[in-house]
Formats: C-alpha cells, structure tokens, sequence
C-alpha cells in the first residue's frame, strides 16, 4: 500500500509538471504572438506618420510622397526621368527620418506608392481636389478599405509557401520583369496572394487586400486615403495663407486686405471692389483702382507667397471673404462667425475631395450658410474628415 500510495504521488506529480509545461508552453507562445502583432502594428502606425508628416512638411510640394526604396538601403530611389523606378518597394526609412522600421517577425516594412501622388513637378497640382487611386480590399473584394490609396504599407510577417528571401541568390521575380534579381529585393517573397480574392499584395498598381492570416497569407496592410493625407497638408496652406493675408494688411499703405479673386475667373488676381471668391494669390494688386499697385511683394515688408501654394493651385479650393470695413474702402461693417461680429476675414477650407468636384463654389463648400456670398458664416456641424473648415482673422 505504501508504494501504490507513492506510485500515485509520483504520477500525480508527473501530471502536474506536465500540465504547467503544457500551460507555459501555450501561453507563453499566445503572448509571444500578442507580442509579435503589437509590434507589427506599431511599426506600420510609425511608418503611416512618417509618411503624412514628411508630406506635409515638404517644402517643395505639400502632398507628394517620396518613391519606395527598391535596393533596401533605406533611402527612397532617385526618378528615372519623371517616374519612380518601380512604385513597391520598401519603406525608405532613411529618407523619413525614421528608425529602421521592422515588423514582429523582423522583416522591414513595405510600401506601394500611387504614381500620381510621387514627388516631382509633372505630378502636380497637390491640392484637396486631387485623389488617390489605389484600391484595398478589405477581407474580400466585395468590401474595400479604400479606393482613394496614396500609399499602402505592408508588413510582410514570416515567408509563406515558396517564398525565399536568400541576399546572396537570384531568381526572376514576377513583380520586377526583366533579369534575375536578388531574393530579398523581389516583392513576392515577402508580399503575398490572397489565395480566395486573388488580389495579390506584390502588384505593383494592386488592388491589394488586407485580411486574415492563413498558411498561405500573413500581410499586415496599412492604407493611406488621400482624404487622410490631403485634409493634413490643407491645414498648413490655409495656415500659411491666413499669415500671407495678415502680412499684406500689416505692411500695406491702406492697411487693408486685397480683394478677391472673382468666380469664375479664379485667374489668381484681385480684382477691384470683389470682396467674396478666390484668394488672390498670383496678384494682390487689382487691375484697377487706386490700389492697384500693392501687390504682395510691394507691401513693407514684402509678403512671400511660397511658390508650392501657386504651384499647386491652392486658390481654387479655398473660398474668402474680407469684411467691407477691412478692404480699401473702410466703409461697412464687419463679418459674423457662429453669431459673433468683429471677423475681419474668413477663410473656408474646403475639405479633401472623395470624388470630382467640377463646380467652385457649389460642389466645394457644404453649409448654405457659408456659401450665399452674405456677411454671416458658421463653423460647419459636421464631423467628417473631409468637412469645410473655417479660418477666421482675427
């Protein structure tokens, strides 16, 4: 009875460690894969930001997106004339500004670029009525994620099926046509085919696809929407021209503002008595009137209007307004803003477009409120991204 009664204690024992290797084992590897996706998601959210925040930062063309880097040494490649080598690649992290980017398997990110949105003159004008083109399914193609895509970000996880990844050997790679290249620049070892939709994430135009992982599936896919990108850089020209117009009234012998540009010339002029329409910013100077030789670099000091603002035809989509007491004349009274007098000028930002908008003022601005050509505005109810915005001085 003794050694039954020992037996017993040994393989109660026994079952006991084998259960807490069982449970250690188990949840160990559930939080090393919590782990794993934490840190996946991670890098794509920094990669995103980086993305937006180099965009809008750009002095040369808010809006634009540099080309991917196609040799993994971080830094985006240079133009082959007025295209990008390829348009997926990977994250140029050098380039951003970033650290080197990796997700929770280790593998550096990657990231598909919409040609339309590369940063080069011949892609201009970037403003709120351009639109992104690349299109993400979301779980199957009968749902997608976006159809406006300026930019996708992929974490390619782990190799699936046949992938390899070797930086020593080369192969033909599908997504780069032409002579063998090395593994580990081939997109389609690290970027997969969604084996039910088809959509394959190594394309090099897409439609690419997030969904759940299988054997043959693991893409962690990160998109950026051009209302997303464009509703940022819309911030900083709206921004940049409320300083431009404080400025001109500051240095201006009339201590004015300019008048506007009229609808539908929008030719970037000012054009004498028009106190409602485009925001004149190739001329202050009207083309009549006593006035009519203050233009913006006349002024003391003289106003610099940054050139990515013309360039890019920020004019056209941003309506304003300046008080009758505030223009040449000082005769009139002020605007009202949400039942408040006293605004000298109001500027509507007129939100990133989510299709085409062929009509300014009318297919621009939503609130009737703010779109009658009268002296009374109110900050728009909505809430979308993509809402008009009111910037008022003061």
């Amino acid at each position: 009875e003794k050694q039954s009664g020992a037996a017993l204690l040994i393989l109660l024992a026994l079952i006991a460690i084998a259960t807490g290797v069982f449970l250690v084992n188990t949840f160990g590897a559930s939080d090393q894969a919590e782990d794993r996706e934490r840190r996946t998601e991670a890098a794509l959210a920094t990669a995103k930001d980086a993305l937006i925040g180099r965009s809008v930062s750009d002095n040369n063309r808010p809006g634009s997106l540099p080309c991917p880097d196609t040799d993994n040494d971080g830094s985006a490649e240079l133009f082959a004339g007025i295209a990008c080598p390829r348009y997926i690649g990977r994250i140029p992290w050098r380039t951003l500004g970033v650290p080197d980017l990796r997700d929770g398997s280790g593998e550096r990110l990657w990231y598909a670029l919409d040609p339309n949105f590369r940063d080069l003159p011949a892609a201009e004008p970037f403003n709120t009525d351009k639109l992104g083109s690349i299109i993400v399914h979301s779980g199957s193609v009968a749902q997608q994620l976006t159809n406006r895509g300026t930019a996708i970000i992929f974490a390619p996880g782990p190799p699936v099926s046949n992938q390899a990844r070797s930086e020593t050997q080369a192969a033909p790679c599908a997504a780069v046509p032409g002579p063998n290249i090395a593994q580990h620049l081939c997109p389609n070892n690290y970027l997969d085919r969604e084996p039910v939709s088809g959509a394959d994430n190594a394309s090099a135009v897409g439609p690419y696809i997030a969904a759940p992982r299988t054997v043959a599936f693991n893409d962690r896919v990160a998109a950026i929407d051009s209302i997303e990108l464009m509703t940022a850089v819309e911030a900083r020209a709206a921004g940049e021209i409320r300083n431009a117009l404080i400025a001109y009234r500051a240095g201006s012998p009339c201590d004015c503002y300019p008048f506007a540009d009229s609808i539908p010339s929008m030719d970037g002029i000012s054009d004498w008595d028009q106190n409602e329409g485009a925001v004149p910013l190739l001329s202050a100077a009207s083309s009549q009137g006593p006035n009519s030789t203050v233009d913006w670099t006349s002024t003391a000091p003289p106003v610099i209007i940054p050139a990515w603002l013309t360039n890019n035809l920020w004019r056209q989509v941003i309506w304003y307004t300046l008080a009758d007491s505030h223009d040449f004349h000082h005769a009139g009274g002020t605007l009202t803003v949400n039942g408040l007098g006293g605004v000298q000028v109001v500027l509507i930002a007129t939100g990133a477009a989510s299709a085409a908008r062929p009509n300014f003022p009318n297919d621009y601005i939503e609130d009737n409120e703010n779109s009658d050509f009268d002296s009374i505005f109110s900050t728009p109810a909505s809430l979308a991204v993509n809402r008009d915005r009111l910037y008022v001085i003061p």
